[in-house]
């Protein structure tokens, strides 16, 4: 799953238009093993819901830590049918604690990285009681954007004015950039876009297919790499905000060699990928190191 919101895409949500969330840490214990234990049941533990909200939702979903698999965490959801009041002198009719009940048992629907899950949920926090909600989740998936992709090579090549120290300078970015577009191509992606960023595609094909953000530095310096870094962050917001976009998939690319990847594990924490460049034969080839879909 890219986010929490393709849940009401599964079939076991077909036609569902509001859910309930939950989240439940392995880390507190007791919760954790009742709730493990009424999956099969299609029962959570007790939750604090109030009424208002109950007549709102229609499915239940529950982001739970993946037993005996640290870091993941599985999404498992079902249909809201009802639920049962917990048997308290001091409980609220207002917001009272409640066990919720789904149709069957709760289903797998897919899963994430603890360390990528609030971006994946897109929730903001996931303490207590959340609620996500089909049109809010896809208005911005499906908003019309506000401009068309489009791609203008940069200049390559060496400037005609030198500089008094004699200095020529070299284009270097502008000639990788325009030898990655074409690769792009040959591997069949589409909508190719540069503004205000280096380069972003989608694989031809799929209406699925999750946008891709390439950021490329000709350096690997600790500068280059931050730099890069908070760009991917920063050009990913603006292009969900401008063009309807989801998460995508971030892509540095570097000039091939042991301090590029040495960088792949702080890369593949923050849930950005790794490409590399060399030059083979006059050309510029081009290697994927990793492709992960973090977040």
């Amino acid at each position: 799953m890219h986010r929490l919101s393709d849940a009401f895409r599964d079939p076991v949500l077909e036609g569902c238009q509001s859910a309930a969330v939950f989240r439940l840490p392995a880390r507190h214990e007791a919760s954790y093993e009742r709730n493990r234990a009424n999956l099969p049941l299609g029962r959570t533990d007790w939750w604090a819901v109030s009424d208002h909200r109950l007549r709102r939702i229609d499915s239940v979903i529950l982001l739970i830590d993946a037993f005996g698999q640290p870091g993941r965490v599985d999404v498992m959801a079902g249909r809201y049918v009802g639920y049962e009041d917990e048997l308290r002198a001091t409980a609220s009719p207002v917001k009272a604690r409640r066990a919720l009940f789904v149709e069957g048992a709760f289903r797998e629907l897919g899963h994430t990285a603890v360390s990528g899950l609030l971006a994946f949920s897109g929730l903001g926090t996931l303490e207590g009681t959340k609620y996500l909600t089909a049109n809010r989740a896809t208005s911005a998936r499906r908003a019309p954007p506000t401009r068309q992709p489009s791609f203008s090579p940069e200049f390559a090549g060496r400037h005609g004015a030198v500089s008094p120290s004699g200095y020529v300078p070299d284009a270097e970015h502008g000639r990788v950039m325009s030898a990655l577009a074409r690769h792009l191509q040959e591997q069949r992606y589409e909508g190719l876009d540069n503004n205000p960023h280096d380069c972003s595609a989608r694989p031809a094909g799929s209406a699925d297919a999750r946008c891709e953000l390439f950021e490329l530095k000709t350096g690997t310096s600790s500068q280059d790499i931050h730099t890069a870094i908070g760009q991917l962050l920063a050009y990913e917001h603006r292009l969900r905000v401008e063009c309807g976009w989801g998460h995508a998939r971030r892509v540095l690319v570097l000039p091939d060699g042991p301090a590029a990847r040495a960088r792949l594990p702080l890369l593949n924490t923050l849930g950005m990928n790794l490409m590399v460049y060399r030059r083979t034969r006059g050309r510029i080839a081009f290697e994927r190191v990793s492709t992960l879909d973090a977040p």
